[in-house]
């Protein structure tokens, strides 16, 4: 069920979370900003930390995150760079209720990306922040945390 203030969220093993998206969202509109403000309430209301377009059943490349300093709203996420520093570390899905996986991932990234006032950054992310934000983006590129092995390390 979905009201006006929030998603319903997607749930693993619905197939559309496996779907890449491709199409990149080019010029921001009210209407963007407006569906980023309803996933971060989503987010908010599941009691998570992350959440990505696909997993509330929309096409966009966006992501929304707040690890408790300051909201972050990305269109277009790309990481340009892996820092070579890596850690394994136990994560959770708001698409996969009740599981927590260990995955490995790089401590620290660069990013590109559009915030909701069609402003295009380039910004290194770390620690807690990196995590999330590499876990998003391979939800808009169809990768489940499931997809890594017991080590933590991505499968294939």
């Amino acid at each position: 069920m979905e009201n006006d203030d929030v998603f319903k969220l997607v749930l693993h093993p619905n197939p559309s979370l496996r779907e890449k998206l491709i199409e990149e969202v080019h010029w921001v509109t009210d209407e963007h900003r407006a569906i980023a403000q309803k996933m971060l309430r989503t987010m908010y209301k599941s009691r998570g930390i992350g959440l990505s377009a696909p997993q509330v059943g929309l096409t966009l490349r966006l992501i929304v995150v707040d690890i408790g300093n300051n909201p972050l709203i990305m269109f277009n996420p790309f990481i340009t760079q892996w820092l070579p520093k890596k850690e394994i570390s136990p994560e959770g899905c708001l698409s996969f209720p009740k599981l927590h996986k260990l995955v490995e991932r790089k401590k620290s990234i660069l990013v590109r990306y559009r915030d909701e006032n069609n402003i295009v950054h380039e910004l290194q992310f770390d620690d807690l922040e990196a995590r999330v934000i590499q876990h998003e983006i391979d939800h808009l590129n169809g990768v489940l945390m499931t997809d890594y092995n017991h080590a933590g390390k991505r499968r294939g």
